[in-house]
């Protein structure tokens, strides 16, 4: 897994193979420009990532219910999410900082590009983990937006040696916000276009 490349003085990042068939996949979703609504989702077109997915649905600023986690994902977690608080699993120093994200990510829309780097103690060793995150929109206007997430890793799932800082309550080491056309929220954390996520 290539971590960041510049072209031209411009950010570009070469995406594993899991987040490139997630990315091709929404954009499949699509009608126009639009993001795409949950009836134009098709499952079974990134059948090979379920086991690491999530579905957040953003209710409001503070209140992030996990919808879908994969089998993968409850497995690395120990437990089963469905239906907890994404920020009731988050270190109350990064609270505000990952629920300014996720409604950002809802309310504009945009998307979400991060990297976090995994460390284990044991063998020493490091392992990065990146994720894309993308919204879907609710059938109804008034209904809360989803956020569909997609993770790859360099190491594998079965491996028993647990890392020693956890995603669930750490911030990522790199986040980007990704500009899907509507724009992005002001912040520190720098934007990135879709053109920038390179498919390879």
């Amino acid at each position: 897994m290539k971590w960041r490349a510049l072209v031209g003085g411009d950010m570009i990042f070469e995406l594993a193979e899991g987040n490139a068939l997630f990315l091709a996949a929404w954009n499949g979703w699509r009608k126009g420009a639009a993001p795409p609504r949950r009836r134009d989702v098709r499952l079974e077109d990134i059948v090979e990532l379920l086991p690491g997915i999530i579905l957040l649905e953003a209710r409001s600023p503070d209140v992030f219910h996990f919808r879908l986690t994969g089998t993968g994902v409850d497995e690395y977690s120990g437990m089963h999410m469905t239906g907890v608080n994404a920020l009731d699993l988050t270190a109350p120093e990064n609270r505000a900082a990952r629920a300014r994200r996720l409604w950002s990510l809802a309310s504009t829309p945009c998307g979400g590009f991060f990297r976090f780097l995994h460390r284990y103690p044991e063998s020493r060793a490091e392992a990065p983990m990146e994720g894309i995150t993308l919204p879907v929109l609710a059938d109804a206007d008034d209904a809360p937006v989803q956020l569909m997430s997609v993770f790859s890793s360099s190491r594998s799932r079965a491996e028993s040696e647990r890392p020693s800082n956890d995603m669930r309550n750490a911030l990522p080491d790199e986040f980007y916000f990704v500009d899907l056309g509507f724009g992005a929220p002001e912040g520190e954390e720098p934007v990135i276009g879709l053109d920038s996520l390179r498919t390879v």
